[in-house]
């Protein structure tokens, strides 16, 4: 295997392709929102100076947040990934 931890015949497997893009786009909106509802709570405009115009550093990973852990323990649970 190229990839180790993988299992060949799991990867291939399109329902785990389709059920993996959809929890990514909803958790990937909800750490959108998240990270905005607390950037409003503590009456921040932007989370840094890194990137002028563009609410900071953490504006441009509001969404990965919440989609890579959920991301990560779908594979886990799926039994995709073997760690």
């Amino acid at each position: 295997d190229f990839f180790p931890p993988f299992s060949n015949s799991e990867t291939t497997n399109i329902c785990n392709y389709v059920a993996m893009a959809v929890l990514l786009h909803i958790t990937g909106v909800y750490g959108d929102l998240i990270e905005s509802q607390w950037k409003r709570h503590y009456s921040v405009k932007d989370s840094g100076n890194i990137i002028p115009g563009h609410g900071g550093l953490l504006d441009r990973f509001d969404s990965a947040l919440i989609a890579i852990p959920m991301g990560v323990i779908y594979l886990v649970v799926a039994n995709v990934l073997h760690i």
